[in-house]
Parts: C-alpha cells; structure tokens; sequence
C-alpha cells in the first residue's frame, strides 16, 4: 500500500508542473487572443459629434480636455470637458459630464466657476450593414440632462434634458462618416425654448496612429430668442497606444454672433 502511495505521488508531482504549463499557457493564448481582437480607443471628442460606438464591457473611459474661444473683445477658456463612460453591457454605458472649470475675460467684465455637470446614457442600438448603405447605417441613442451643479455665473436653475440621435457609416478603410441629430428641451437665464442641433463629420485615417475630421454643426436656435449659430471645426487624433488618445482641434464660427474662433486639445484614457 506505502509502495502504491509513493508511486502516486511521484506520478502527480511529475505531472502537475506540466498540466499547471499548459493551463497557464492556454490562459495566456486566450488573453493574447482578446488584446488581438480589441479595437483602439473610440472617443466622443475633440468633434462636437458623438460617435455610435460605446465603451467595450468591463472597461471604462475617462476624456478632457481645454478649449480656448474669443468673441470680439471677449475670451473664454474652459478646463476640463470631463466625460466618465462606464459600461454596463457591451451595447449600454452610463454617462458622467464633469465639465469644466471657465473662466471669462473681456467685454467689461471677468468670471471664473465651474460648469453645470450632466448624467445620461448611450444605447447602441443598430450596427450598419456589412456593406455601405447609405439607408442602412450604425445608430445610436444618447439620453442625458444637464444638472444645476455649476457656479453661480455658469449655473442653470432648470434641467436641459437632450436626445441625440447619432449615425455611423463607413465609407472606405480611410474614410468614415458620422452625424447626430439632437434635441434639447433647453434653459438660459430660467426661459425655456426648444434648441435643435445637428453635425455632420468626416474622419480620414492618415495612418494607423493618426486621424484627421472636418465637421459642421448648428444650432436652432443658439441661444434664446437668438439667431441660429453655425460652425466649422477640423483636427487631429494621435493614438499613442490602443488605450490612449490625444487629440487637437480648431473651428470658428460661420456668422458674426459666433466665436471668432476656438482652439482645444485633450486626451482621452481607457482602463
């Protein structure tokens, strides 16, 4: 009975480091594997159209950045732009808008205070067809309210809420096309009014690192009782690993009512 014990053991002392090897092994491969298949990082920003895709299940995604404005004599920075998107299934995320921390300058008067933030959802709800189809495109849903959490210079008493509704085509393996549709049940100054706003944007991938956009976006109306603002914005995308993205952009606004011009950068990280 001893001499069969012994002999067990030794067989499963000779066997286990090699079993433990090839477990460990086949774990790996199937971690390497999951890498291989993950795409890069897909952000909402530096353009003002939202993208279709949602963060991949079990990961999250943090973006910010700066963005400088001049309207004649009046410039504004904004530090910050914080979105927090957290998944909670591979077509579903959540939606946290830190926003920023302004300060204002000019036109005879000087404010600083942070933005009001923002909660909502994004639903990714149709994928595109396999080939381009013009009627057939990626879409998604984005569902969010401004909350009145900001300074008193930039608070707004009344919640925003705002739909948007946003397409996703791929053209070509350089070129993809996105728009959103969007509506705000809007506030400024305690009145209400109703503000629409679509986008229409143009990515070109320069390389596999590089990426560039042109974009046009609107509102109807810009503000209350105001004219309807329209503007232009390009930019550039550098994609430092699969994970972490910066990002730089420049616009100006169409009419005289509208920014000079804007400058921004910002980067985006997921873990």
């Amino acid at each position: 009975m001893k001499i069969t014990m012994l002999i067990a053991a030794a067989l499963l002392t000779s066997v286990s480091p090699g079993v433990v090897a090839q477990t460990t092994m086949v774990k790996t491969s199937k971690a390497e594997k999951a890498a291989e298949k993950m795409e890069p990082i897909v952000t909402d920003r530096p353009d003002f159209t939202e993208s279709v895709d949602t963060v991949p299940f079990g990961m999250i995604q943090l973006e910010g950045g700066f963005t400088f404005s001049r309207t004649g004599a009046e410039r504004n920075n904004a530090l910050g732009e914080l979105l927090l998107r957290i998944p909670t299934n591979k077509r579903f995320e959540v939606r946290v808008g830190l926003n920023s921390y302004d300060w204002t300058s000019g036109g005879g008067s000087n404010t600083h205070g942070l933005e009001d933030s923002s909660l909502g959802v994004k639903m990714h709800l149709v994928d595109a067809s396999p080939k381009f189809d013009l009627f057939h495109p990626s879409f998604s849903l984005i569902v969010m309210t401004s909350l009145p959490t900001g300074s008193a210079a930039y608070r707004e008493s009344n919640f925003s809420p705002t739909m948007k509704a946003a397409f996703g085509w791929t053209l070509s393996d350089k070129w993809e096309a996105a728009a959103n549709v969007n509506y705000t049940y809007a506030s400024e100054g305690g009145q209400r009014f109703d503000q629409w706003a679509g986008s229409l944007s143009f990515g070109y991938s320069v390389s596999e690192r590089v990426g560039m956009f042109f974009e046009g976006f609107a509102f109807l109306p810009g503000s209350y009782r105001g004219t309807n603002a329209a503007y232009l914005n390009t930019g550039v995308t550098y994609l430092v690993n699969p994970d972490f993205q910066l990002d730089a952009r420049i616009g100006r606004g169409v009419s005289g009512t509208q920014p000079d011009y804007f400058i921004g950068v910002g980067a985006a990280r997921r873990w």
